[in-house]
């Protein structure tokens, strides 16, 4: 499972970035997708703020190999861990890791309008042959 979350972490952190471009686009060109394309582009910036909030305040618990419960910062990418004692495990990696995070949670919508975007173009072809 660990195998399955990181191969799908990192190909949304080069497709997220490659959607945003694409979108950005899309949208300024004249025969751009449909008008309710459109309307969500254009209001899926509020989306996207509130994904990158809830990506920094994102926790959840587990337990270690000596049943300690953990709460751990941060998804897909583990950013910082502490312990029940309160130690931190934070490190090189925090920063990183936090920031991977965020463009991969503040992608999502784009991932979606371009996904949507490329599904509206197959359809237009499929009929028009």
């Amino acid at each position: 499972m660990k195998y399955l979350i990181g191969a799908t972490a990192l190909a949304l952190l080069i497709l997220g970035p490659l959607a945003f471009v694409s979108n950005r686009r899309a949208n300024r060109i004249s025969s751009a997708p449909t008008a309710t394309w459109l309307r969500w582009y254009r209001f899926h910036w509020v989306l996207a703020a509130s994904l990158g909030i809830a990506a920094l305040l994102f926790h959840y618990s587990t337990f270690g190999h000596d049943g300690q419960p953990w709460r751990v910062y941060g998804f897909p990418f583990p950013a910082a861990a502490f312990d029940s004692r309160g130690a931190d495990y934070a490190g090189l990696v925090t920063l990183p890791f936090t920031l991977f995070n965020l463009v991969i949670w503040t992608s999502l919508p784009d991932v979606a309008l371009f996904v949507w975007r490329r599904a509206i173009k197959n359809r237009s072809e499929t009929l028009r042959a």
